[in-house]
């Protein structure tokens, strides 16, 4: 059950993007056990945009003033993945709230704080965040990593003069 979200927002699974460390991305796409070896006892934060997931792993990412300005890297690395939201509870506070009592992370993953802990003893197998477009899997193993795609921003229709 999709409890506070639109159905037809998201489904039972869904794509989305997870940016870290590009050692453990790539223990991520290249283990068996996926997610689950590289971050277990992890939350992981996956977001539905990846100028999102890119926030999550900038170095002021886990500062709660700097969630909505700040330049994004120029290249970067991301894992596409199918992740299983299970029972999927809507978040009534501001994803910055468990940032700042995480204080401490590796790009997509947190510690399980207290706030997620509650959400997982009512029941939740994942929180979704829609003001910032990220969702919260509290078990690295719903999550199957599809793709590690590396990019490149540029800026489209700029002319030099």
């Amino acid at each position: 059950a999709r409890e506070g979200l639109e159905p037809r927002m998201l489904g039972p699974s869904q794509r989305a993007f997870f940016c870290g460390d590009a050692k453990k991305l790539s223990q991520v796409i290249s283990s068996p056990f996926g997610f689950g070896a590289a971050f277990e006892g992890h939350v992981l934060l996956f977001a539905l945009e990846l100028r999102h997931a890119e926030r999550l792993l900038s170095a002021d990412g886990f500062n709660a003033s700097s969630w909505t300005t700040g330049p994004s890297k120029r290249t970067g690395r991301t894992l596409l993945a199918d992740i299983a939201l299970g029972r999927c509870h809507t978040a009534q506070y501001p994803l910055q709230e468990v940032l700042a009592s995480a204080r401490s992370g590796q790009g997509g993953a947190v510690p399980m704080v207290a706030t997620l802990e509650a959400e997982y003893r009512a029941g939740a197998d994942s929180v979704y965040f829609p003001r910032s477009g990220i969702i919260a899997l509290l078990s690295p193993n719903r999550a199957l990593p599809m793709f590690l795609a590396e990019y490149r921003q540029q800026r489209v229709g700029h002319s030099s003069s």
